[in-house]
């Protein structure tokens, strides 16, 4: 039995988790119980409840220690998800299914007369291609077993319902900003944004007596009744809670989130990849074959990927156990993740590699994709052209998320779009030379090969 002590463990700075405390050591996850919750976890691990939930893949591996930490009798392992990310790396279909995630669990949750305290997105993290919670202890018992209230109601609602609404009206920029700040939607502008009519007769007061009536049926009858001394409060509260309270059950907002449809949107880059069979294209066949020359990786990380459909192939044959697929393109990366949700191996993320979006409190997203290889087909050319970044400034960007090679193409005649007669006219320092000088600044020079007209090839490795 391995004995650690607190002090030589890393743990996460911002926690608000009475049962627990989460420490990392080595590739462990370990939850150290804290002494008043050891029966309630206990429980929870013998009495089916969590086995469910990981035999249904909704739940990371977990089980019972060998590992011994100073001052608690319980420590809990829990399988370590290397490509931790964040909601507002998500497309509208990912944020869909974890939203259905949460239902899913909680509906299991009730089986065993628990239900989900912390219903919002932080505690849900996309294992590869599933969705999965992750809070073991935002479990809690219910108060009253014949009717009970789900007391996360408003959190779901506010991190899942709310912005699956608006991005289905269109605004999707609203919603993923809406998970890059700490804090919830106000309640009383959405409703605005619902019900524009009714808000233009009514005013302010609309969201303000919807925000009340919620308020009212979220709380139990027995509490209404203790803390309304007033009778004729009491009785109307009674009342609201009584006629309302359909309108605000896990049945009545599930059947609300299975009816948020994705808009149909077009964006400059969702159908790029539309018609792409990797298997008819030979650059795509001559650069898959250079990546099953290199043995000793097991994972890839694409960048600009699209569709994903190159990375598809790549999968499908190479030795390669685990595929980052990231975009910058919503509706790209939506149409990846829907066409990729049965492959265990392969995670689409919502990413611009160029201008990565994040908080101060979350983990780098270089610390949390990285592949042993990273590859970027046919986009320097844009980053360097089209947006203006610097070429030193990608080469860093593309070697931080590499463990050990990089694969890049370079497009000697830039902004190139197959008509031969109308070439667009390249600045004087952009050329072959130019780019193999910085490349080989940043990694050690295994091959340079030209594929086609305006495609060649670098492939390096990180300098040691």
């Amino acid at each position: 039995m391995e004995k650690l002590k607190v002090l030589d463990l890393k743990t996460r700075e911002l926690s608000a988790d009475l049962t627990s405390d989460l420490y990392f050591y080595e590739n462990k996850v370990l939850r150290a119980i804290n002494d008043d919750y050891v029966d309630h976890i206990k429980t929870m691990l013998n009495n089916g409840f969590i086995d469910e939930l990981m035999r249904k893949h909704l739940f990371p591996k977990t089980k019972i220690s060998n590992i011994e930490i100073e001052g608690y009798s319980l420590v809990i392992e829990h399988e370590n998800i290397i490509h931790w990310n964040y909601p507002y790396e998500w497309s509208f279909s990912m944020l869909k299914d974890a939203s259905l995630l949460i239902l899913e669990v909680n509906d299991i949750a009730n089986k065993y007369n628990y239900q989900i305290m912390d219903a919002h997105s932080g505690n849900v993290t996309f294992n590869m291609n599933k969705p999965q919670y992750i809070d073991l202890g935002s479990f809690i018992k219910f108060n009253n077993q014949e009717n009970p209230t789900w007391v996360s109601y408003s959190l779901f609602y506010n991190y899942f319902y709310i912005p699956l609404y608006l991005w289905s009206k269109g605004y999707s920029e609203i919603a993923r900003n809406f998970f890059l700040v700490r804090g919830r939607f106000n309640e009383q502008e959405f409703f605005k944004i619902k019900h524009p009519i009714l808000s233009f007769f009514i005013g302010s007061y609309g969201g303000k007596i919807a925000t009340n009536i919620k308020t009212i049926v979220l709380t139990s009858e027995s509490k209404i009744k203790f803390k309304i001394k007033n009778s004729f409060k009491k009785i109307m509260a009674l009342l609201i809670h009584k006629v309302f309270k359909k309108y605000f059950t896990i049945r009545k907002i599930k059947h609300q989130i299975f009816k948020i449809k994705k808009p149909i949107e077009k964006s400059m880059w969702s159908d790029y990849h539309s018609k792409t069979k990797p298997s008819n294209k030979k650059r795509f066949i001559r650069i898959t074959e250079i990546i099953a020359t290199l043995k000793d990786a097991t994972s890839l990380t694409e960048v600009a990927s699209n569709q994903g459909k190159f990375a598809q192939f790549v999968l499908e044959n190479t030795h390669l156990e685990r595929i980052i697929a990231s975009d910058y393109d919503r509706e790209a990366v939506d149409t990846m993740y829907l066409n990729c949700k049965n492959n265990n191996q392969f995670l689409p993320i919502l990413l611009d590699v160029a201008k990565p979006q994040g908080r101060m409190c979350d983990k780098p997203v270089t610390e949390r994709i990285k592949g042993d290889i990273v590859v970027a087909l046919a986009v320097t050319h844009h980053l360097v052209l089209t947006q203006g970044n610097p070429i030193d400034y990608i080469f860093r960007q593309l070697s931080s998320l590499s463990n050990k090679y990089v694969i890049v193409e370079f497009m000697p005649i830039g902004l190139y779009y197959g008509d031969i007669e109308n070439i667009p006219q390249v600045p004087d320092y952009y050329n072959l030379d130019w780019f193999k000088s910085n490349f080989i600044k940043y990694f050690d020079l295994i091959l340079d090969e030209k594929l086609e007209i305006n495609r060649h090839v670098f492939v390096g490795k990180l300098k040691t």
